[in-house]
């Protein structure tokens, strides 16, 4: 799951109804508190992320081990080629 820095998923703001960040400690009396869809949160259930830098090599290292030892299918986004020329396409993993 990705959605960049500070943005994320467009689905956290799909509603109403939303729950608020926080909801077991949530102030009813601030009306500034953020919020998220029940409908993002009901689809992210148990879903965990993570970011790395793939223009270092730590970060392509770490992405191979993950995709060695613990990955079922691996999804990207980038243009054709981007994978390859970082070590990362089907081929070399």
């Amino acid at each position: 799951r990705g959605g960049g820095v500070g943005g994320g998923d467009d689905s956290r703001r799909f509603g109403p109804p939303f729950l608020p960040l926080d909801f077991h400690h949530h102030d009813p009396e601030n009306i500034e508190d953020e919020r998220l869809s029940t409908y993002y949160l009901s689809i992210n259930r148990n879903k965990r992320s993570f970011a790395l830098d793939l223009s270092h090599e730590k970060g392509r290292q770490i992405a191979k081990d993950l995709a060695k030892n613990w990955a079922d299918v691996i999804v990207e986004n980038f243009k054709p080629g981007t994978m390859k020329k970082m070590g990362l396409d089907y081929e070399d993993l």
